[in-house]
């Protein structure tokens, strides 16, 4: 195996940069918000007939279990949102890496999950500024 090159570090860095805005507009587009909103929505839905007294108990154990499958499946799709989030972070890191233990070192490496965070957000607020001045009702 060949020693890797000085700028390979370098290279990584800038794989996680771009890979971080990549999973900030993935994590812009995908329902993460309105899964977590309807989750919530459920579990309320699902608390106000459990301590409801005008609902009979017989009711409650046919639309209980019901509502049991949707938090369910919503608790399902959560991890999976999160994992798409993350999958950019992730390849970038796997296709960089000489290895997988060196990927995961690399990516578990506080100074380039800083520098993850710090690019998501930073490119976050530029993304937002530059669509106020563009969109300008």
């Amino acid at each position: 195996m060949a020693a890797p090159s000085p700028n390979s570090g370098l290279l990584i860095e800038l794989g996680f940069v771009v890979s971080a805005m990549i999973s900030t507009e993935v994590a812009l587009r995908l329902p993460l918000v309105r899964t977590l909103h309807t989750m919530t929505g459920i579990v309320q839905a699902a608390r106000r007939v459990l301590f409801s007294r005008n609902v009979s108990d017989r009711w409650k154990e046919i639309v209980l279990p019901v509502y049991a499958f949707r938090i369910f499946l919503s608790s399902l799709a959560i991890p999976l949102l999160l994992t798409a989030i993350l999958a950019p972070v992730i390849v970038a890191s796997i296709l960089l890496s000489p290895s997988l233990s060196a990927a995961l070192d690399y990516i578990t490496n506080v100074p380039n999950l800083l520098l993850i965070a710090i690019t998501s957000i930073i490119y976050l607020a530029v993304r937002i500024r530059f669509n106020a001045v563009l969109f300008k009702t």
